[in-house]
């Protein structure tokens, strides 16, 4: 996984080396360019992603267009919330290299 030790990262230091080498042979590492949207609010993803380096942006919107609810940065993940509720809510866009 692209120099990426999952048993380093938090939210995954409590899983099996059974269930971490599934998942790194399941996964594959994406790379988003500053503005790019990760997670739009019309819809779930197929995939559920998580952040590894840099920043984006939890994202609403009112009359006046989009605004910052939120930064989200490594250890976070994008996608869930859509999944849980079975409807899309994240709009996210990367506010540098993810």
């Amino acid at each position: 996984m692209n120099n990426v030790r999952l048993d380093q990262i938090p939210a995954f230091k409590e899983l099996n080396q059974e269930t971490i080498s599934l998942i790194e042979t399941q996964t594959k590492v994406l790379n988003y360019k500053i503005g790019q949207p990760l997670s739009q609010d019309s819809r779930i993803q197929s995939e559920l992603l998580f952040i590894i380096e840099g920043e984006a942006r939890l994202l609403g919107q009112n009359e006046k267009g989009y605004f910052t609810i939120g930064k989200l940065s490594k250890g976070s993940f994008i996608g869930l919330a859509s999944f849980l509720r079975a409807s899309g809510c994240e709009e996210i866009s990367a506010s540098t290299e993810v």
